[in-house]
């Protein structure tokens, strides 16, 4: 990739790893556009440990996000899936864009969960051991689809429109995993309220 040039390339990972190699990566981005995607799904190191037992530490995660943008690269978090009942609220919205601020972080997005018939009962069995509250809402909102309802998924687009424009982060569209529409040369991004604001 990095003899290549005028590529769109997108990464996602949940893997500090990706650290070593920030020179290469930065070779790749001299020529191409490259966006960088952490999967954070929870700051909460606990509730993390449960969700991805085998994963980083959120913490070291929204460091290396931190390290990415320090290197000149463009990196954002992937605060996905959100979880309802977990990690759907408000507040845990505000607080996953507030660490995303502090890491410089280049765009921050979130979307609903969906379960996909190949994993829903794997994922209500983990809902059934650890949160068996939960379990009846689960088996409602994803009796017959596998996507959220509308309603859901306008309040949840909303949410996270307001925690950008509160902590004037880039947003993420949902091409930009492969690198359409966020982070062009010169692209100005605008929140409501506020002069445009240049993504880098």
């Amino acid at each position: 990739l990095a003899r290549q040039h005028d590529l769109r390339i997108g990464l996602v990972t949940k893997s500090t790893l990706i650290e070593r190699d920030i020179a290469l990566l930065q070779r790749i981005a001299e020529r191409n556009t490259l966006t960088i995607h952490l999967t954070i799904t929870t700051p909460n190191a606990v509730l993390a440990r449960l969700l991805e037992p085998r994963a980083p530490r959120p913490d070291l995660r929204l460091r290396t996000v931190g390290r990415l943008r320090q290197a000149g690269l463009r990196a954002g978090i992937l605060c996905s899936p959100l979880l309802p009942g977990l990690t759907d609220t408000g507040k845990a919205l505000d607080g996953m864009a507030k660490r995303a601020k502090a890491a410089d972080a280049s765009f921050f997005s979130a979307q609903p969960l969906f379960l996909k018939p190949c994993s829903k009962e794997m994922y209500l069995a983990f809902i059934r051991e650890h949160f068996p509250a939960l379990e009846p809402m689960y088996r409602q909102r994803f009796d017959s689809e596998a996507f959220v309802s509308a309603a859901y998924r306008k309040r949840i687009e909303a949410l996270v429109k307001a925690v950008c424009a509160k902590y004037r982060l880039g947003r993420r569209s949902g091409d930009a995993l492969l690198t359409r529409t966020i982070g062009e040369p010169g692209q100005q991004l605008e929140w409501p309220g506020s002069s445009s604001g240049r993504l880098s």
